[in-house]
C-alpha cells in the first residue's frame, strides 16, 4: 500500500504524469526527496509550486514569493519532520511564505510549526465525478 492509499480521494499519476507535475523546474515547481541511505531508494518526498504576487506601491519590495504545499508522501519520515525541511529548502530558495491546504491530515502538524489559519474555506466542484461526501482530512486532492 502506497502513502496516498490511505486517503479516499488522492493523484494517482503515471510515470510520465509524475515527471509533468512534480520534476524541480526552477520558478515553477520545486521537489525535495528523502533518500534510504542504506538502499539509496527514494522514501519520502513533498513538492510545492510558485506562485509569485505583485506588491503594489512599496518603495522596495515589488514581489511575494509565495510556495503553495502540492504533493507529499512519507512513507519512512514523519511527515511533520519531511515539511520543517521543507520549510528551510523552500527559505533558502527565496520564498516568502509557505501556504498549505488543510486537507490530507495537514492540519496535524500546523500548530507544530507555526503555520497560521487562514480565512478561506475550499470547496471542491468536480464536474461529471460521483464521490460521497468525506472529511478534509480524508482528501489528498489538491487542484491546480
Amino acid at each position: 500500500m502506497g502513502y496516498l492509499d490511505q486517503f479516499d480521494m488522492h493523484i494517482d499519476m503515471t510515470e510520465d504524469e509524475f515527471a509533468h507535475w512534480l520534476m524541480p523546474r526552477e520558478g515553477v515547481t520545486y521537489s525535495y526527496v528523502v533518500e534510504d541511505p542504506e538502499s539509496h531508494e527514494i522514501t519520502d518526498m513533498i513538492s510545492f509550486y510558485c506562485l509569485p504576487s505583485s506588491i503594489i506601491s512599496h518603495p522596495a519590495h515589488k514581489t511575494l514569493n509565495a510556495a503553495y504545499l502540492f504533493f507529499a508522501a512519507a512513507a519512512k519520515t514523519a511527515i511533520i519532520d519531511i515539511l520543517q525541511d521543507a520549510l528551510v529548502f523552500a527559505r533558502q530558495n527565496g520564498f516568502d511564505v509557505f501556504n498549505a491546504l488543510d486537507l490530507a491530515r495537514h492540519s496535524e502538524f500546523f500548530k507544530d510549526l507555526k503555520f497560521h489559519i487562514g480565512d478561506g474555506e475550499l470547496h471542491y466542484h468536480l464536474y461529471n465525478w460521483k464521490c460521497r461526501p468525506m472529511a478534509k482530512e480524508t482528501n489528498a486532492l489538491v487542484l491546480l
